[in-house]
């Protein structure tokens, strides 16, 4: 790993304290358990608040509900240039503790690594935005643009009382020309060559019942009109279905870079791109089984049945109704209408589709000094790297600001480290853990490109 040199950019931070700071905050964001449910999210709020007003930045708390604070902050800078807002959520998932080597919330530091609950999602981005802006601030600086900070409740659950509902009822405190958060930064290999996607857009939601309808009848008597049947025909079919290929700006971007130079790619792009060549060509692609699952995830819609619901009730009685719950994932561009058509060309006429939630996929233009700020950074951070705009096949709290016109970029590198899972494998797993000199790393990424942003160098 190559230390930025900040010396110019940033005269007067003190590294060496942000270095120790962001260990600090990590383990105390870790020790609160903000398990949503129920959140209680106002635990890491008030710790991230106090923090702030140490350097003299008011934070103001914003809850939908109680117990479940969003904490927002403004340090106005110049006003020469729209704001850079640090955004990140405080809520993480339940942990098994039975099943961890050290406990869940106990924030330890040992063997090099920060262990606990949010360690990778997203307290670490939580604690380095916190001590940016600390050490920026400590620095006595002067920023030509707002920087805000915006840390957010419900993320898990999908944000109805956190990022959704500070952009619906509290726009200004979130309104930027750009926002760093989570969703991607790994690093990734492909042919022998180093790449760190920045997630500027994500997929987007179509949630609905599955639903066939039957004849009632006596058990006794089969009949070809058993609504059971039906319904495990049309799971059967989207189970098996291989749904259109969909290649966004985003993901043709992304796979061009990633094949490598024109002499000696690692694929055929123009296969790849291929309708009629495109499954058979991915299969070449050099990645592991889940990267591929992911790249074809992020290249076409896509439907997983999540909920059976109980259909009868005797077992001697042939039931008129049985329905499934599927979550589909529109990519970036498709329509509610466009994705319901590929759904009920594969599922014919055995079901219905009954839609309960469609939410567009989105992108964030790529085309920005800061997306060409993060290139440069990287070029020196990881020598031989290359970065690529990606996709998420999730969700994220950027699909409440893309809309309202704020460019987010998903982005903290994490450096793939010997003999140790993938960090987005521990995401949501037991035994969550960053390491030191991870941490360490995306710290010193975020400073050099919150200071090429500040500075216009």
């Amino acid at each position: 790993m190559t230390d930025f040199d900040l010396t110019n950019l940033l005269p007067g931070v003190d590294l060496a304290r942000a270095e120790a700071d962001v260990i600090t905050h990590l383990q105390a964001l870790i020790r609160c358990e903000t398990v949503n449910p129920p959140g209680n999210e106002t635990l890491a709020a008030t710790y991230l608040r106090d923090q702030l007003a140490e350097v003299g930045i008011a934070g103001q708390m914003l809850e939908a509900v109680p117990g479940r604070a969003n904490l927002v902050a403004r340090w106005a800078g110049s006003g020469a240039a729209r704001p850079l807002l640090l955004m990140g959520h405080t809520d993480v998932v339940p942990a098994e503790a039975d099943k961890w080597s050290h406990a869940p919330f106990g924030g330890e530091v040992d063997d090099c690594f920060v262990w606990g609950r949010g360690a990778v999602d997203m307290k670490n981005i939580d604690a380095i935005h916190l001590t940016v802006a600390q050490a920026l601030k400590r620095a006595g600086l002067t920023l030509p643009r707002d920087l805000l900070l915006a840390f957010t409740a419900d993320e898990e659950a999908g944000s109805r009382y956190g990022m959704e509902w500070v952009a619906q009822n509290h726009f200004d405190w979130v309104d930027a020309e750009y926002a760093l958060s989570e969703g991607a930064g790994e690093e990734m290999e492909i042919g022998g060559r180093s790449f760190f996607g920045v997630q500027s857009g994500e997929k987007g939601a179509f949630r609905f019942r599955l639903r066939a309808t039957g004849a009632p009848g006596h058990a006794s008597i089969p009949h070809d009109d058993n609504c059971i049947v039906k319904l495990g025909r049309a799971l059967g079919k989207l189970g098996a279905a291989r749904l259109p290929l969909h290649l966004t700006p985003t993901m043709r971007d992304c796979l061009t870079v990633m094949a490598g130079p024109a002499d000696s790619p690692a694929y055929d792009t123009a296969a790849l791109f291929d309708p009629a060549q495109h499954l058979a060509e991915l299969d070449r692609v050099p990645v592991d089984a889940p990267m591929r699952r992911f790249l074809y995830a992020v290249t076409h819609n896509t439907v997983s049945p999540t909920i059976l619901h109980a259909a009868g009730s005797r077992i001697n009685v042939i039931p008129s109704e049985a329905v499934a719950e599927v979550d589909g994932r529109p990519l970036p561009g498709i329509t509610e209408d466009e994705f319901r058509a590929e759904l009920e060309a594969v599922v014919s006429d055995d079901a219905t589709i009954d839609l309960v939630a469609f939410k567009a996929g989105q992108e964030s233009d790529i085309q920005t000094p800061l997306f060409t700020i993060i290139r440069d950074v990287m070029a020196q951070l990881a020598p031989g790297s290359a970065v690529v705009p990606i996709l998420s096949s999730g969700g994220t709290d950027a699909r409440s600001l893309v809309p309202r016109g704020v460019k987010v970029y998903g982005f903290s590198p994490l450096r793939n480290e010997p003999g140790e899972p993938a960090a987005t494998s521990l995401m949501h797993n037991h035994d969550e853990r960053i390491s030191l000199a991870n941490l360490r790393f995306a710290l010193h990424t975020e400073f050099a490109l919150v200071a090429r942003l500040m500075s216009g160098k």
